[in-house]
């Protein structure tokens, strides 16, 4: 399956109680079948969540999702993989009403 290649960089710049820090962060590449920036935007224009939630909450969900894609004969899967599965369809259906 052909797949787009994302470079993800997450750094740190607040601790817990909301004081400025320098870091850690990490970056890293990262492949997906799916245009990762359109469902973010359209999980944004969905209006479920506020627009960095949204985000948080699809591109976390991409990239989990891909990872089990890619390993799909791993057994860490085998319990998760159908309700994942009707999640996303009870997803994407939301969103396209959206």
């Amino acid at each position: 399956m052909k797949s787009h290649k994302y470079h993800i960089s997450v750094t740190r710049v607040e601790d817990k109680e909301g004081h400025p820090t320098d870091g850690p962060s990490i970056t890293f590449s990262a492949f997906n079948h799916d245009e990762l920036i359109e469902i973010v935007r359209r999980v944004q224009g969905a209006g479920r969540f506020p627009a960095d939630e949204a985000a948080c909450f699809a591109l976390g969900l991409k990239l989990f999702g891909e990872a089990m894609l890619t390993h799909k004969e791993s057994d860490l899967f085998t319990e998760l993989r159908p309700h994942f599965m009707a999640f996303m369809k009870k997803l994407k259906a939301s969103l396209k009403a959206a």
